[in-house]
């Protein structure tokens, strides 16, 4: 997290240009619809007096695009989600239209 965003937040920052990792213990809820597909997302910090700043050194921190070039090859589409739960195709329901 950039240090003039921790600053704005009220936290003493001694470089608001450096990096920080703002470290703190949550707990967090994730609902799932009847298909198990995530519907929503609930965080709660546990103890805010308890959290570290750290700031981190410049040669550790990546910006998004650097990242996205290096995780681009690891990432590749989902399945369809019968064939991922069931390892089979669907079967066309009513409204589904085969083609070929």
């Amino acid at each position: 997290m950039p240090g003039r965003v921790l600053r704005g937040l009220g936290f003493d920052v001694d470089d608001e240009n450096a990096m920080y990792v703002y470290k703190d213990q949550e707990e967090m809820v994730w609902p799932y619809d009847d298909r198990g597909r995530l519907i929503g997302e609930d965080v709660w910090e546990i103890d805010p007096a308890k959290a570290e700043i750290i700031k981190l050194d410049a040669a550790d921190v990546i910006t998004p695009h650097e990242a996205a070039e290096r995780l681009a090859p690891l990432i590749q589409p989902l399945p369809p989600f019968d064939e991922a739960v069931t390892g089979h195709e669907a079967i066309p329901g009513p409204r589904e239209v085969v083609t070929g």
